[in-house]
C-alpha cells in the first residue's frame, strides 16, 4: 500500500505574513541603527563642542589684560575669544577645523566663543559656541576690540631737507580684546603727493605691521587700522615739509672772451636753495669734483685744472693751461650736483 506524501506549501496569506513581519524586523533593525548611529553623531558633536567651550574659558581665564564688556548683571561681565585665537595659543589642535558641531555645521577659524565671568570671583559662568547659540554672536560683535596705536619715523629726518624721505609706517594693535589675530585688520594709508609704496616691503608679527612710503613731494601722511570697515584706536598723520624739489643752483659760471696763458681762476658757487627760496644745506659738497665740470678753450676739451673748495658753497676753478687760446667755456650738467639725499 503506497502512503501519499502531503506537497502542499505555504499558502499565500502565509507568504505575506512572513514577508511583513521580516519587513517589520529589519523596519525595526534599520530604525534602531539609524538611531543608534545619530545618537552617536549627536555625542561627536557634542564633545567638540565641549571642548571648544572648555578650553575658551580656560584662555579667558589665564589672560589678564582682556577688557571685559558688562553684560547688564552688574555681577556679570563677558569677553568673547575665536577658535582661530585658541589654535593660535595652543588651547586648542588645528585638528578641530572642519569637525561638525551639527548635521551641516563644521568648525571655522572665524567661530566666536561667548565666555562670561563674575567680576567679583572672575569665574567662568558660562561659555557658549555661538553656531549653537547665535543669540549671543552680535554680543561678540560688540565686544571691545584692540587699541591702534601709530607712529612714524623718517629717514633722512623729517626736520632735514632732501629730495625724497623713507616714511616707515608703524601700526601697533594692543590688547587684543577681540582675539582676532592681527592679519585680519586692515591698515592704511594715504598720501596726497608723489609717492611710491611696495607692498612686498611690508612686515607682520603678532602685534605690529610696518609699511615703508617713499615720498618725493611735500604733504601730509595719514595712517588709520580698521577692523571690517570700524577705526581702531585713533588715525595718525605726519606733515612732510622738507622736501626740496629744487636742484642746486650753480651761479658765477664764467663764459667769457679771454684767452688762457698761464693760468685763470674762475670763482663757482653752489647753492642749493629749498621750495620757499631760502638757502638749505642740500648739497653735498664733498661730492662735488672736478670732474663734474666740463672744461673747454676753445673747442678743445682740458682736463689740466683744479677745483679748490674754499668754504661751504664757494670753490675756485683753477685753470693752468698754456697750450691752447680761446674762450673758455665751462660745463656743468645739471644732474652732476647732488643733493645729500640725492
Amino acid at each position: 500500500m503506497k502512503v501519499k506524501k502531503n506537497k502542499k506549501g505555504f499558502t499565500l496569506v502565509e507568504l505575506l505574513a512572513t514577508i511583513i513581519i521580516l519587513g517589520l524586523l529589519i523596519g525595526i533593525t534599520v530604525y534602531i541603527a539609524i538611531n543608534v548611529i545619530g545618537k552617536s553623531k549627536e555625542k561627536s558633536y557634542q564633545v567638540t563642542i565641549n571642548e571648544i567651550e572648555k578650553n575658551s574659558g580656560n584662555y579667558i581665564s589665564e589672560r589678564n589684560e582682556l577688557v571685559f564688556k558688562p553684560t547688564g548683571d552688574e555681577d556679570y561681565e563677558y569677553q568673547c575669544v575665536t577658535v582661530e585665537n585658541l589654535i593660535d595659543y595652543g588651547y586648542l589642535s588645528n585638528d578641530v577645523l572642519d569637525s561638525k558641531v551639527n548635521e551641516t555645521d563644521t568648525v571655522s577659524p572665524g567661530d566666536y566663543i561667548y565666555v562670561e565671568r563674575n567680576k567679583t570671583t572672575k569665574a567662568i559662568t558660562k561659555s557658549l559656541y555661538t553656531k549653537n547659540y547665535p543669540e549671543y554672536l552680535d554680543k561678540c560683535g560688540e565686544v571691545m576690540i584692540g587699541n591702534g596705536m601709530i607712529t612714524f619715523t623718517s629717514n633722512p629726518d623729517f626736520y632735514e631737507w632732501s629730495k625724497s624721505k623713507d616714511i616707515t609706517i608703524i601700526y601697533n594693535v594692543t590688547s587684543l580684546n577681540d582675539v582676532r589675530t592681527i592679519d585680519k585688520y586692515s591698515f592704511n594709508h594715504e598720501y596726497k603727493g608723489t609717492y611710491t609704496y611696495d607692498e612686498a616691503n611690508d612686515t607682520l608679527n603678532r602685534t605690529t605691521k610696518t609699511k615703508v612710503v617713499t615720498v618725493t613731494s611735500n604733504g601730509t601722511l595719514k595712517a588709520d587700522i580698521t577692523l571690517e570697515g570700524n577705526p581702531i584706536g585713533e588715525p595718525a598723520s605726519v606733515n612732510i615739509d622738507h622736501i626740496d624739489t629744487l636742484g642746486p643752483v650753480i651761479t658765477n659760471h664764467y663764459n667769457g672772451i679771454n684767452t688762457v696763458r698761464h693760468s685763470v681762476t674762475i670763482p663757482l658757487k653752489v647753492v642749493d636753495r629749498n621750495v620757499s627760496g631760502y638757502e638749505v644745506s642740500g648739497v653735498n659738497y664733498s661730492s662735488f669734483t672736478k670732474d663734474d665740470i666740463e672744461v673747454k678753450v676753445g673747442s678743445q676739451v682740458i682736463t689740466d685744472y683744479k677745483l679748490e673748495h674754499k668754504s661751504k658753497e664757494n670753490y675756485n676753478l683753477i685753470i693752468n693751461n698754456d697750450m691752447y687760446n680761446g674762450t673758455i667755456t665751462l660745463n656743468i650738467p645739471k644732474d652732476k650736483v647732488f643733493d645729500i639725499a640725492g
